[in-house]
């Protein structure tokens, strides 16, 4: 049980680390941020601050010492920046004739190409589906502390998912 609860928590890190570095739009070679982009991201301050949301970073993960039974072949999730959420409007996004699903950002295509990117699912929208769920009462909750831009990424079985985890 011990071993099983390390192998979560090593996934869990590797999530997280996902979550950090894929910060599209922040770093040095990246473009300011529109005033589109600027109101989306002041709109989640906004939210997150109306439900007293306290984030913290996790701490960094060495991903030379994540072992292969810690993440799953083929899957990948990440969480958006709160500006690209219009971007990313719609529940699915599918592989195109190209083979690689097209999000029509350059830096997020050329990833999906190299690691055959077939499906992007927004992870928590499911919950919104189920008859009579309480969770359609908290869904401006849920936006707060960003469920909304969680997604899970289909990849190539054979895609390196440490090495996606890099380029993101």
């Amino acid at each position: 049980m011990k071993n099983f609860r390390i192998k979560i928590l090593q996934l869990n890190a590797l999530i997280l680390l996902v979550f950090v570095s894929f910060t599209y739009g922040q770093n040095q070679q990246s473009k300011p941020l529109t005033p589109e982009q600027q109101s989306a991201v002041e709109n989640q301050r906004q939210l997150e601050e109306k439900y007293n949301v306290n984030r913290r970073l996790p701490p960094p993960v060495d991903l030379d010492k994540i072992s292969e039974d810690a993440y799953k072949n083929g899957v990948l999730r990440i969480k958006l920046m709160p500006y690209m959420e219009e971007i990313f409007d719609r529940r699915y996004f599918h592989a195109t004739d190209k083979g690689y699903v097209e999000t029509g950002i350059k830096l997020f295509d050329e990833i999906n190409k190299d690691i055959g990117a077939q499906k992007y699912t927004r992870i928590f929208d499911a919950l919104y589906d189920i008859p009579g769920s309480a969770s359609i009462k908290y869904r401006e909750r849920h936006r707060a502390w960003g469920f909304h831009l969680w997604f899970k990424i289909e990849v190539c079985e054979k895609a390196d998912i440490i090495e996606a985890v890099r380029k993101f």
